[in-house]
């Protein structure tokens, strides 16, 4: 294995997706250790035979081999199956996991729920799992193939032949490859597509673009990302024409390299076709229009993650964006909120964000699409509290924003974002009571709080609007006096 190439990659696409990887080896723990350490293989996951040693009283060191610990399954005939079992045992049904084995034994275990088909990779594409471990061995050798036949070993066998072919492993395999890239070529890659082309859809994609580039990543997402653009003509002609050439908008965050991978698209349809995660980025008023052009023609097995601050009011009561979103399409919706002015994102600009989510699988895969060195990202099990924090933070702003047009201090602006950020709170826990009170202290509440009110949109209109109505105040009590 150690001259193989391209196992380190595969293996890192492995845990990429969530999946735990296992080194099993009938060879010596002592030399496996380096090997499990090269390819970020943890050491509790390693199985392997584990030398005894009589040990010297004053110095220390071995002196004499005196044995093999038994306890290593892999000390003894068929221990292959037996270290399989113990990592069944080890992992509950809901738990994806992998383990390899040295010699080119590769172990891949996941689970999907009952009666769901796993679509993370053809080499699962038409496997029903049952509530169970199922585990996938890859191996070039007999024992590797006993370790499938015996009860209780692995469910499927992939035949190894890129160090050695050994033809009763090529002939019994249930697939045969010579090269680890086939493997990695074969896992399920996530196609994205950015609904929404403004300023933050704009920085979001900075972020995106760059993780689902192959050289940034472990091949999780398809490199390349389609952007749904509002067409229209500026200077160079077609405003898509212009992103796709330039690879920068125009209009929104120009300078700013949104990727090589990114594609600007007119056609809504077009760019959703296919897609794995939408991200929606597009001001709130629209997206109940996008949605309805979207019933039927996204996959049933999709994503969303909703950037948008903001929500639908109706004489029923008002609908989160997100909320909106799942029951359109029928798709689990995330959020993602924070602290995240469009302008500080795209100068790289140490920053942070929250996901709110319902499912943590689906939360974890959208962190690993959005976060850089530069970009952190909690995760939140709170999907109303982020939003509506978002969505609320602006009327503080406004507030914050005549605070400065008046020409306050900051006791009296900070005592508007104390008392700002606690009715947020109680209004939000009066619509949605699930919301936890610690999602306002967390990047999505008061880090954006802060942040839309000394550098947001919102805060300069309130205090240009309040220094204006300042100016003719004083301008009429002027007129009068005359």
């Amino acid at each position: 294995m150690l001259g193989t190439q391209g196992v380190k990659a595969f293996i890192n696409a492995l845990q990429a997706r969530g999946i735990k990887v296992y080194l099993l080896s009938g060879g010596f723990r002592e030399l496996m250790l380096p090997l499990a350490r090269y390819l970020d293989v943890p050491m509790d996951n390693v199985f392997a035979n584990r030398m005894l040693w009589q040990w010297d009283e004053v110095t220390m060191m071995p002196t004499k081999l005196v044995g093999f610990d038994d306890s290593e399954p892999t000390s003894r005939n068929q221990g292959k199956p037996e270290a399989i079992a113990r990592i069944r045992d080890r992992n509950p049904y809901n738990t994806v996991c992998a383990a390899v084995g040295f010699c080119t034994d590769f172990y891949m275990c996941r689970v999907v729920p009952r009666g769901q088909k796993d679509l993370s990779s053809t080499i699962y594409q038409y496997i029903y799992l049952v509530n169970v471990v199922q585990v996938v061995m890859i191996g070039d050798g007999v024992t590797d193939l006993e370790a499938v036949q015996i009860a209780g070993g692995a469910d499927l066998f992939i035949g190894y032949g890129g160090v050695v072919v050994r033809e009763t492993v090529k002939a019994e395999a249930d697939w045969f490859v010579t090269d680890y890239a086939v493997l990695e070529a074969a896992l399920k890659r996530f196609k994205v597509a950015m609904i929404g082309s403004g300023a933050w859809a704009c920085a979001a994609m900075t972020l995106a673009s760059y993780n689902a580039r192959r050289e940034n990543s472990t091949g999780l997402f398809s490199e390349e990302i389609h952007m749904w653009v509002r067409e229209r003509d500026v200077e160079g002609g077609k405003l898509t024409d212009v992103i796709n050439k330039t690879h920068q908008h125009p209009r929104y965050l120009p300078g700013v390299d949104l990727g090589p991978n990114v594609v600007a698209n007119p056609d809504l349809l077009s760019t959703v076709k296919d897609a794995d995660v939408l991200v929606f980025c597009a001001p709130h008023q629209f997206v109940r229009g996008i949605c309805k052009q979207l019933v039927g023609k996204v996959k049933r097995d999709a994503i969303a993650v909703s950037l948008i601050k903001g929500m639908h009011v109706r004489a029923e009561g008002p609908q989160m964006i997100s909320e909106m979103i799942s029951r359109y399409l029928n798709i689990d919706c995330s959020v993602l909120m924070g602290a995240n002015i469009a302008s500080g994102i795209a100068a790289k600009e140490l920053s942070e964000a929250v996901i709110g989510y319902n499912d943590r699988q689906h939360a974890i895969l959208l962190q690993k699409l959005f976060q850089r060195d530069y970009f952190g990202i909690t995760l939140v099990r709170d999907v109303a509290g982020a939003e509506m924090c978002g969505t609320l933070k602006n009327i503080i702003a406004l507030a914050a924003g005549m605070v400065d047009g008046l020409g306050l201090g900051p006791n009296t602006k900070s005592a508007i974002l104390r008392k700002g950020l606690d009715e947020m709170r109680r209004f939000s826990k009066a619509l949605y009571p699930s919301i936890r009170d610690s999602t306002f202290l967390e990047s999505c509440g008061m880090a954006d709080l802060i942040a839309t009110c000394y550098g947001g949109r919102n805060r300069l209109v309130a205090m240009e609007y309040t220094k204006a109505i300042m100016v003719r105040r004083q301008d009429t009590l002027a007129k009068q006096k005359d």
